[in-house]
C-alpha cells in the first residue's frame, strides 16, 4: 500500500513539473494570455465586415426600470467596414460579447436622447473597447 501511494505521489509530482514545463515554453502567464486574447480576436466575426449586408442586432430592448431579464436600450450595426452603436444602455457590452462582435472594430456610438437607460452602459463600452 506504501509503495502504491509513493508511486501515485511520484507521478503527481511528474504530471504537476510536465504541467508548469509546458506553461514555461508557452510565456508563462504572459504568453498564455496574449494566446487567449489573439485566439479571441480571431474567433470574433470578421465575416460580418465582409459580405457586404446589413447586420442588426438588438442588444437591449428593455425599460429602464430595475429588474426583468432584459438589458436597457442598444442595438449594433454592421454595413460594409462600418459598426455603429445605437444606443448604449447597462448590459451593452456584455451582449456584445456575447455575440463575439469586435468591440474594437465599433466606429460610432449614437445616442438617440438623454435618458439613463440610452446610455449607462456607454464607459464599459469605451474601456473595453481599447
Amino acid at each position: 500500500m506504501r509503495r502504491f501511494a509513493r508511486s501515485l505521489v511520484a507521478l503527481a509530482a511528474l504530471a504537476l513539473l510536465a504541467g508548469a514545463a509546458a506553461f514555461w515554453s508557452l510565456g508563462g502567464a504572459d504568453g498564455v494570455q496574449q494566446r487567449a486574447i489573439k485566439r479571441l480576436l480571431q474567433d470574433q466575426r470578421a465575416e460580418l465586415f465582409e459580405d457586404g449586408r446589413l447586420h442588426v442586432f438588438t442588444l437591449g430592448t428593455g425599460s429602464p426600470q430595475p429588474g426583468g431579464r432584459r438589458n436597457p436600450v442598444a442595438t449594433a450595426v454592421i454595413a460594409g467596414e462600418e459598426f455603429l452603436l445605437i444606443d448604449a444602455g447597462e448590459g451593452a457590452s456584455r451582449t456584445i460579447g456575447q455575440l463575439r462582435l469586435p468591440l474594437q472594430r465599433i466606429t460610432g456610438v449614437f445616442i438617440t436622447h438623454w435618458h439613463s437607460d440610452h446610455f449607462s452602459g456607454l464607459g464599459q463600452i469605451l474601456n473595453m473597447s481599447w
